[in-house]
């Protein structure tokens, strides 16, 4: 599936997230608005603000690490996951998702883009679109057009906070087991080499009592 038409897949190859692309963000306002975000899901989603928080700790951990400073990459660890509340409460369910639930779940990245791109945050747009993509091509949306920048970051946070949670049908993986299954797609490409051991050793650090787990 491929969300974009060529003209905004040269839109977003256009990005260049070596740019100081923060001039023209308003921190202060950007830090309060997510801040009433936050205590809006709290009460209203807590599932989607549990997902949020986590993940953006996590994200917070390897952008640390990788010496990312671009507030965009940090805007869209937290707003990755705010399309779920365009549909139904999926994140919330306890057991296995259906074939079409699923297929539901895999939207959630085009809403969070389309949100992120009405407030003109469009690295951070392209961020949370791609934050399910895969090296192979066989992410989300199998998007192999695109470059993935710092967005897979995300995505092993993502993925990381998912394996550390307990479900119904199974319990949390152990730190060292999700360590290593969230690299595991990673580890076989030149690009990423230099930046495994780095990533693997920020993950260690993670705390699971700061992520409520």
């Amino acid at each position: 599936m491929n969300f974009f038409k060529d003209d905004e897949i040269k839109w977003l190859n256009g990005l260049d997230m070596a740019e100081d692309n923060n001039q023209s963000i308003d921190v202060d306002y950007e830090t309060q608005l997510l801040s009433d975000t936050k205590t809006m899901l709290k009460i209203f989603n807590r599932e989607v603000y549990d997902k949020m928080v986590a993940t953006a700790e996590v994200s917070a951990y390897l952008g640390g690490a990788m010496g990312i400073n671009e507030i965009q990459f940090y805007l869209a660890a937290h707003y990755a996951n705010i399309g779920y509340l365009g549909l139904p409460n999926i994140i919330g369910k306890k057991d296995f998702l259906t074939h079409d639930e699923k297929k539901i779940s895999h939207l959630h990245p085009m809403y969070s883009l389309e949100y992120m791109r009405t407030r003109n945050l469009n690295i951070a747009a392209y961020l949370v679109y791609m934050h399910h993509e895969l090296p192979n091509g066989k992410g989300y949306h199998r998007e192999q057009k695109l470059s993935m920048d710092c967005a897979y970051l995300i995505h092993i946070a993502d993925s990381f906070v998912g394996m550390l949670s307990h479900k119904s049908y199974r319990p949390g993986y152990s730190k060292e087991a999700a360590i290593n299954t969230v690299l595991h797609p990673y580890e076989h490409y030149d690009t990423f080499i230099g930046e495994i051991d780095a990533i693997r050793t920020a993950l260690g650090k993670v705390s699971l009592d700061d992520l409520g787990l």
